[in-house]
């Protein structure tokens, strides 16, 4: 009897079970239903591509210095705090992904006014020549944004630093500078010019803009504008006499405001031309 109702109950689990598995098929019958139909032959799946899942070693790694970069207008403050000509650098290596046109110009005039000896000097360029390269390619691609004062600004601090492969970028500055001479103000014009003659490269275009620009804005010239600028001419040999008048008789007017360097650079350079000023130089 025992062996009659253990047949029994497994013969009703099977009704069970089987039960179980058509109303599962039932189930999956209708929902089956409800999706839309896809054909598709044998011919398109074979031709297909098959896109294998990307491996871990070819993903991409996170720079980390890309991260949490700051906004260009919070660099500036970083270049300014620098205290040596590495740390100015320092700054463009680690955020020069977010600079833009006014970084760029305050990180060349923040170069140039940084105080080193020759030899320090020189072992910056050998130690740093690339990333200055890298900055020089940055700043050629910047000018069309530099405006009149960004371009002073970075031809002066280049100027400054006396770094010899600057020259073809300075070239490229001075024919922005030429074509936006208009909107250079007194001191923009003078230390373009300065620039430009510490470094012996002759622009004759930019300096014809400079002295054109110059004889009209004379009056808002300070006496070291004024000095730099007759410096520069002499030194380029730059004749500009209608410039030169200008700068006598503005110069007669604050002779009281020149200090000995500024006296010394303007009698040079009048001599150097050829120029004659007697009531200058009688003041």
């Amino acid at each position: 009897s025992d062996t009659l109702a253990g047949m029994r109950l497994l013969a009703l689990g099977g009704r069970v079970r089987l039960c179980g598995l058509a109303s599962l098929r039932a189930r999956l019958s209708v929902t089956a239903s409800c999706l839309p139909r896809v054909s598709v032959s044998a011919r398109a799946l074979s031709s297909a591509p098959l896109t294998p899942a990307p491996e871990a070693h070819s993903l991409p790694a996170i720079n980390p210095l890309l991260v949490d970069q700051p906004a260009s207008r919070q660099i500036n403050p970083l270049l300014i705090e620098a205290s040596s000509l590495s740390g100015i650098l320092k700054v463009y290596k680690l955020h020069g992904s977010s600079f833009d046109e006014v970084n760029v110009a305050t990180t060349w005039n923040r170069l140039g006014k940084m105080q080193a000896t020759g030899r320090e000097r020189a072992d910056f360029f050998r130690q740093e020549e690339r990333t200055l390269l890298q900055l020089l390619q940055h700043t050629e691609r910047a000018i069309p944004r530099l405006g009149a004062r960004g371009i002073a600004n970075a031809c002066y601090g280049i100027a400054r630093l006396r770094f010899a492969p600057a020259r073809a970028t300075m070239r490229l500055l001075g024919a922005e500078a030429t074509s936006r001479i208009e909107e250079f103000d007194a001191q923009g014009l003078a230390n373009t010019a300065w620039a430009f003659a510490t470094l012996g490269i002759p622009d004759h275009r930019l300096f014809n803009a400079i002295a054109r620009e110059s004889e009209q804005r004379i009056g808002s010239f300070e006496p070291q504008n004024l000095a730099n600028t007759a410096w520069a001419f002499a030194t380029l040999g730059a004749h500009a006499p209608r410039l030169f008048d200008a700068i006598a008789r503005a110069g007669e007017q604050i002779i009281g405001s020149f200090n000995a360097q500024n006296l010394a650079n303007t009698v040079w350079a009048f001599a150097t031309l050829g120029v004659s000023a007697p009531q200058l130089f009688d003041a």
